[in-house]
């Protein structure tokens, strides 16, 4: 049989292996949400500020908006871990009174950045570990003053020394994935946790909803939060917020919601939008007036291509050859059957 004869073979059975491997949820999450590499996000957020008092014809506005891309990627950090990378680029960024922030405008001039991994997933958990040594990084970051983007380049590469083994110190729950066998009335948990000093912060969630959610070029059945303007209030008062923010809160309309894909548990996006009105103190002309402020925030964070994560229930081979969910399975089973067969039926004296 001629060698060459088994490379179609081969190649069908390393197909077969991508697809069955990922059909099968590690304990109670799917395993590609693990191993995320060329997932993309979209986040774009808007404000816009009015403080107005007419009878002194004073009016002032600040307004602007962000548009950034973000894509995962991941590899094998060992013993258990999957070390999470992400690049980061600035599609488009505005804001009417540059001058309040020079030396971010200066940073955000860099338009992309690459990250490399500082946290670790744990396999077959949200637990999330830092690859930082926390001691070294306190360190840099008290001996560093950044006043313009030459020092922020310095404290990026002291930030990197201080970076490489999982430290099993602190971990958090990661807000990317959640697990397969949740329903509605499911609190879902974030939070961070330090096995030293036994202290945490949690916040519970609660599943209110699920529905069809656009995303990623299609609809895809999701899990949904919502929260409101008592519900945020309530966390960031058992966060330790005192009364009178957690009044200030309470006075803002705010709608809040984070969806996750059903099939894979993965995140498709968040959603935030607030709308507030008071009155306060302003300087004027030398003078202290009231003013009415108004303000408004939009924040959308979407999945424009979900990469090698199941979502949808969906192989990255099975979305890029628009094959129906589970397909490429026998797609693959059957191109393994026929490369055996052809190769069976070769004369046996050929090399």
């Amino acid at each position: 049989m001629r060698l060459r004869a088994l490379l179609p073979a081969c190649l069908a059975l390393v197909l077969l292996v991508l697809l069955v491997a990922p059909s099968r949820a590690q304990g109670s999450y799917d395993p590609s949400v693990f191993t995320p590499n060329g997932v993309v996000y979209e986040l774009k957020g808007d404000f816009t500020v009015v403080l107005e008092n007419r009878t002194e014809n004073f009016m002032e506005e600040r307004k602007g908006n962000i548009t950034l891309v973000l894509t995962l990627f991941s590899r094998d950090q060992g013993g258990g871990y999957q070390a999470w990378s992400m690049s980061v680029y600035l599609e488009k960024f505005y804001y009417n009174k540059p001058e309040e922030f020079r030396t971010l405008l200066d940073v955000l001039r860099l338009n992309g950045i690459a990250i490399p991994p500082l946290v670790a997933v744990k396999e077959g958990t949200r637990e999330t570990y830092f690859l930082v040594d926390f001691h070294q990084l306190k360190k840099a970051l008290e001996e560093t003053n950044v006043t313009g983007t030459g020092d922020l380049v310095a404290l990026a590469n002291k930030v990197m020394a201080a970076t490489g083994e999982v430290n099993e110190e602190v971990y958090f729950m990661n807000p990317f994935f959640i697990p397969l066998d949740v329903g509605v009335g499911t609190e879902i948990i974030y939070g961070v946790y330090n096995k030293t000093s036994h202290q945490q912060l949690e916040v519970r969630l609660r599943i209110d909803d699920d529905g069809p959610v656009e995303a990623a070029g299609g609809t895809y059945d999701a899990w949904i939060i919502r929260m409101d303007e008592d519900e945020v209030a309530d966390i960031l008062a058992g966060l330790g917020l005192d009364e009178e923010g957690v009044r200030a809160i309470r006075s803002v309309d705010v709608k809040a919601s984070i969806y996750y894909d059903k099939a894979s548990g993965w995140l498709l996006g968040y959603e935030l939008h607030s709308h507030a009105t008071n009155r306060t103190t302003i300087e004027h002309e030398g003078r202290t007036i009231i003013a009415n402020a108004t303000g408004d925030v939009d924040v959308v964070f979407k999945l424009v291509e979900p990469g090698t994560v199941n979502v949808g229930g969906k192989t990255l081979l099975e979305r890029t050859l628009h094959l129906p969910r589970n397909s490429g399975l026998a797609f693959s089973a059957g191109l393994l059957a026929l490369s055996a067969y052809l190769g069976l039926r070769r004369p046996r004296g050929e090399a």
